[in-house]
């Protein structure tokens, strides 16, 4: 951090001395070629070091620490002569680039781990919004004074363009980072924007003649890169915990539509279209793509939602609220003709096994009754249900043959082992004959069920067919004609 102290003391120093240049003063080789060069090359210097301290991030930090040795030698050899190797130059000065955008793309993949669709066009729309500006504020009005169409002009735009895409590119990944980014991110994000100014700022004033030499613009290098080697020093954030926020949904596609819909008006105004524009419209039609993306995504949501507040966790089968969700539609549907089988189990033994096998095993055991249940309801047009503990519930359609459906479905729930047994109870209610809404019906069949708990209590455990007996009883009563008389009675 002492190196950096000392960089950071350079960058001041060089800022006093180009303000002495900006008030009429001589520009002097100490500070503009010297000093600034042992702070582009310290700069790097600190990012390679880095990389060589810290093993998570290395080789973001070394990307990037190569794209400033690239910048800094560049320097170098243009401090020593303009001509010297101008190829090379603008070669180096292309790599600072390449380093850079590969430096953005490490450290943002790790700060986002799951990229959603949603996202990704997030990022998309930021990057398109800022080529959109970038173009419309930067490269028009260069283009017009360079005369557009000369080498140089081309050389001199591929500056400021690579500074958008790398911009962009910041931007992108922040907004796919739902805008929660780490201190070293932000730091990167300052020190490239530093850089893009200072580019176009130089671009713009090489266009019309005006640049000088020696300038606080110069200086904006200079903090660009301390603020990049500041970047690398700062703690390790790492992958970050994903975040639902309205706010951070809304900014990319809001900004970015906004940001395209002000490059339109202003390029209608000023007459001015080409690249700006059509990035503008891009831009618009990554917003629309976004918009249906997050409806698609809402939709999901809400699906997988209404599947977790009806489904039981442990047993997957309808929990309670399902079930009294069915039994109103079905209540709706039921008559007196037309009646409708509700059935409620309870089990026996199940209290002895959890104890004497644990909590683990009981839900194990839970979990394989419920498969059963489902299989033998769902075979026999019914659906099953879990209302809690070891309580099981099914509806059926309609209420035919109720003795034998509530034999298979106790014998569904029969399992026995060499040290323990476990049975159900059963107890049913006719939907539209015997219950008009969901609370009677569950309370008839309720009842009905301890009733037969209580009848069999200190008796031997009986057979499933046996746990049957009151409901064939009550299921001849209700065949009977209206009037007759049992047998026994006459």
């Amino acid at each position: 951090m002492a190196a950096l102290g000392v960089l950071a003391l350079l960058v001041l120093a060089h800022l006093a001395h180009a303000l002495l240049v900006l008030g009429g003063g001589a520009s002097s080789p100490l500070f503009s070629d010297w000093l600034y060069d042992a702070v582009m090359v310290g700069c790097a210097a600190m990012c390679l070091a880095r990389a060589l301290t810290i093993a998570s991030a290395r080789a973001v930090w070394l990307a990037l620490g190569a794209s400033l040795a690239c910048d800094a030698v560049a320097e170098v050899l243009a401090s020593i002569s303009e001509s010297l190797l101008p190829d090379v130059q603008r070669a180096l000065y292309a790599c600072f680039y390449l380093g850079a955008y590969i430096a953005i793309v490490l450290l943002g993949r790790r700060r986002v781990r799951r990229l959603r669709a949603s996202l990704w066009l997030d990022g998309l729309c930021g990057m398109l919004a800022v080529a959109a500006l970038g173009a419309s504020t930067l490269f028009a009005p260069v283009l017009a004074a360079t005369h557009g169409g000369s080498v140089e002009a081309v050389f001199d735009l591929a500056y400021p363009l690579a500074d958008v895409l790398m911009i962009a590119a910041v931007v992108g990944f922040a907004a796919a980072a739902t805008w929660r980014v780490d201190r070293a991110f932000m730091c990167i994000a300052v020190g490239f924007a530093a850089t893009a100014v200072a580019d176009g700022a130089y671009l713009y004033e090489q266009a019309y003649g005006t640049y000088v030499a020696g300038t606080p613009q110069d200086t904006l290098w200079l903090a660009g890169a301390l603020i990049l080697a500041c970047a690398a020093w700062q703690p390790d954030g790492g992958p970050m915990r994903e975040t639902h926020s309205t706010a951070a949904a809304v900014a990319a596609p809001v900004l970015a539509g906004a940001t395209a819909v002000g490059v339109l008006v202003a390029g209608n105004l000023a007459g001015v279209g080409g690249l700006s524009v059509w990035l503008a419209v891009a831009t618009l039609v990554a917003v629309l793509l976004r918009l249906v993306v997050t409806l698609a995504e809402n939709m999901r949501l809400i699906a997988a939602n209404r599947e977790l507040a009806h489904s039981d966790a442990l047993t997957g089968l309808g929990n309670r609220r399902a079930l009294f969700e069915d039994l109103h539609l079905a209540l709706a549907h039921a008559g007196e003709s037309a009646p409708r089988l509700l059935l409620l189990f309870d089990l026996n033994g199940f209290k002895a096994y959890n104890d004497t096998y644990g909590h683990p095993a009981g839900d194990a055991l839970l979990a394989r009754l419920a498969r059963r249940l489902a299989e033998r309801a769902g075979g026999s047009g019914g659906c099953a249900y879990r209302l809690g503990g070891d309580e099981f519930c099914a509806l059926y359609e309609d209420a035919h043959d109720p003795v034998a459906r509530a034999a298979a479905l106790v014998d569904a729930l029969t399992e026995q082992g060499e040290h323990f047994a476990v049975s159900a109870c059963c107890g049913e209610a006719l939907l539209g004959r015997e219950a008009r809404d969901a609370e009677e019906a569950l309370r008839i069949a309720d009842q009905r069920l301890y009733t037969q708990k209580m009848l069999n209590a200190g008796e031997r455990r009986p057979s499933s067919r046996e746990w049957v007996g009151p409901i064939r009883e009550r299921a001849s009563r209700q065949q009977r004609p209206a009037g007759a008389t049992p047998r026994r009675a006459r």
